[in-house]
């Protein structure tokens, strides 16, 4: 055995061999309907095959993998056509067969590409994929314009907006009083200083207690004073009360 070469029947042997062509332009539906007679499909370049578009459904290719068994029927149903009596019999036996074989591979193929997602990529997500790209370079775009219009105004741009977080760029923005901070300082908050209660301002002595004064102080001199009925202040009594005796214990002294 040459050990160049994989062995056969697996996957690697399977992807080395070269895809195999088509003999007719037959679709995936159409194919599994071989030698039931009826309008042959020719799907071609078409979109759709006359058939697919009689039941408007998708007309799938054959996958690859189904090409060379695709190829085994269409040569089994000519070969069927050729031949007569028991030859034919024991032909379409085995076409049969084959048949069954081939769409049961089949439909066990599209149950299982269509549990997984297919093959086909949606085109929805296509479409959903270029929006976000359309929206992207827009917004690129807008950054770059305000950037500009930013510089022209004396600003920073949009990128240079964020704030420092570590110390290190704090002390190099701030300078030396921002430097003198460490991680665990935070910022002080003042306290609120208490307003002071405004004193109340004694109100201006009346007229009658400056009088009051002044006549108690002509008392103590000697002077003679008045006393009206106005004053009823007993302090000022009491002051004329002791000039008088000390105006009689001189007398008597004279005397």
């Amino acid at each position: 055995m040459d050990t160049t070469t994989a062995p056969p029947n697996t996957p690697i042997a399977r992807r080395a061999v070269p895809v195999v062509k088509l003999l007719a332009a037959v679709c995936l539906r159409c194919s599994k309907r071989i030698g039931e007679g009826g309008e042959a499909c020719c799907k071609a370049r078409l979109k759709k095959c006359a058939y697919c578009a009689k039941l408007k459904k998708s007309c799938d290719a054959v996958p690859p993998a189904f090409h060379r068994d695709v190829n085994g029927l269409l040569r089994s149903q000519g070969r069927i056509d050729a031949a007569e009596g028991l030859e034919k019999q024991l032909l379409l036996e085995v076409f049969t067969q084959a048949k069954r074989s081939y769409v049961a591979d089949v439909e066990a193929f599209v149950r299982q590409a269509a549990k997984h997602g297919g093959r086909k990529r949606p085109k929805g997500d296509e479409i959903h994929l270029l929006q976000v790209d359309a929206t992207n370079r827009v917004a690129t775009a807008l950054e770059g314009i305000l950037d500009v219009m930013r510089q022209q105004s004396g600003l920073a741009p949009l990128g240079n907006l964020d704030a420092p977080t570590d110390v290190d760029d704090v002390s190099d923005l701030g300078g030396e009083d921002a430097g003198g901070l460490s991680p665990s300082d935070g910022v002080s908050t003042p306290t609120p200083t208490p307003t002071p209660t405004p004193t109340p301002t004694p109100a201006p002595a009346s007229r009658s207690k400056g009088k009051g004064k002044r006549r108690a102080e002509r008392a103590f001199s000697g002077e003679e004073v008045e006393v009206t009925e106005d004053d009823g202040s007993e302090l000022i009594s009491s002051l004329l009360r002791t000039s008088r005796k000390r105006r009689g214990g001189k007398a008597s002294r004279r005397l």
